[in-house]
């Protein structure tokens, strides 16, 4: 008979987690890098292409950062027409140009639209043509932005109902015994959405400074000194 073995006692053991595989370390260094003559060469020259192409573009961007605003101008406004263009423009449309404006376009030349905008403002009915040949303030918005005055409209007109309302529902029955105060405020409240929105409004500067020693001519030297937006 087979001699009897006692059995072994068996040892188990329980991890509650798995052991992780050890990481191990990425490196860049020359031995594990691949070489270029290993593949097609395409990893080297797309680098080279890569760096290549960045620089190129950070060097034209940092040399055209001078001439971005003029190209923005130009597609904007069209180009600059110098004063013989300008006069002979001006003399097919037969417009006389006011003294800023030729002396504009002697010293840097004026943007083609702009010419062209001056010379449809000078063909609109008799008041808006008078205010743009006097108010060079009022010319040098409409030339920037001619739905200037459209704006204007729409902003005196809401606020005017506004207040009609308000001034109704406050004064009640009193209000035409008290109108000339009613009156007076939508007047103050005109002027002062004119001048928020004249001031909001983005405007050309041509030429200098009005010479003339009127009141007319002082008070287009304070408004040429102010800056040409709020913003």
């Amino acid at each position: 008979s087979k001699p009897f073995h006692d059995p072994k006692p068996l040892h188990l053991s329980v991890r509650l987690f798995p052991r992780f595989a050890k990481p191990q370390s990425l490196s860049c260094s020359g031995p594990h890098a691949p070489r270029a003559a290993t593949g097609d060469g395409s990893g080297a020259g797309n680098r080279g292409d890569d760096s290549g192409g960045n620089g190129g573009k950070d060097g034209g961007g940092n040399d055209g950062d001078g001439g971005g605003e003029d190209d923005y101008e130009e597609a904007e406004f069209g180009p600059l027409l110098g004063f013989s263009e300008v006069a002979r423009l001006a003399a097919a449309r037969g417009v006389t140009l006011p003294a800023d404006m030729i002396e504009a376009a002697k010293d840097a030349g004026i943007r083609e639209v702009i010419l062209l905008r001056y010379f449809d403002l000078q063909a609109a009915p008799w008041p808006l043509a008078a205010m743009i040949r006097a108010l060079s303030v009022l010319r040098n918005r409409m030339l920037a932005d001619p739905s200037f005055l459209f704006k204007v409209g729409i902003e005196v007109v809401i606020d005017s109902c506004c207040a009609t309302l308000a001034e109704v529902q406050k004064r009640g029955e009193d209000f035409w015994a008290e109108f000339e105060l009613y009156a007076a405020d939508i007047l103050i409240g005109i002027v002062v959405d004119i001048a928020l929105v004249g001031m909001l409004a983005p405007y050309v500067r041509l030429g200098k400074a009005s010479a003339s020693t009127g009141l007319l001519g002082r008070f287009n030297r304070m408004a040429g000194a102010l800056p040409s937006r709020c913003f």
